[in-house]
């Protein structure tokens, strides 16, 4: 018994020290964001005046935007990325499709330097989780649109006029910023 115990210790010791290696060798960095998320929207409110939120829109609001931080956080900084270039290069353009910040795709692979490849294989991703989605303008051309976090917060204008990077929300998931 006591030789067998010591051999089944010495097995466990190598299985915990190899599980060990992996997870240093590949750590997954969604596992390294802390995001935060809204839940009074005061600094919001105090920006955006008549066009903030009332109290009775609070909670639902906040409900919407934890709920896109949650799904921005399955997404790896690559993609994270591609969103962030994707809303600066549309808020640079005014171009939006209903209200929802849209490029077209080749703008993304020429302006951004983006490869199609790359998008065909990181919009996809990104619409799993309801984040971006291909779609056409009104002249059949393709287009990449992303989802704002929810109809009542405009955020990125929030960011503007408070000279927060959009960095902060696209790629730190720091919605908290909006209290």
């Amino acid at each position: 018994k006591k030789w067998k115990a010591d051999h089944e210790r010495r097995f466990e010791a190598a299985e915990h020290t190899l599980l060990k290696r992996f997870e240093t060798r590949y750590p997954d960095a969604i596992d390294e964001l802390s995001p935060t998320v809204p839940k009074t929207f005061n600094a919001f409110v105090a920006t955006m005046g008549e066009y903030g939120l009332t109290d009775d829109e609070i909670e639902p609001t906040s409900l919407k935007v934890s709920s896109y931080a949650a799904d921005l956080q399955k997404e790896p900084e690559e993609h994270r990325d591609l969103m962030l270039s994707i809303l600066k290069g549309a808020l640079s353009r005014e171009s939006s499709s209903f209200d929802r910040p849209s490029l077209l795709c080749d703008e993304v692979i020429s302006s951004l330097n983006v490869s199609g490849s790359a998008l065909k294989r990181i919009v996809p991703t990104l619409q799993k989780y309801g984040l971006a989605w291909f779609n056409e303008d009104f002249d059949n051309n393709p287009t990449v649109e992303l989802k704002n976090p929810c109809d009542e917060v405009s955020w990125a204008a929030f960011a503007d006029q408070r000279g927060i990077p959009l960095e902060r929300f696209v790629i730190e998931i720091q919605f908290g910023d909006l209290d």
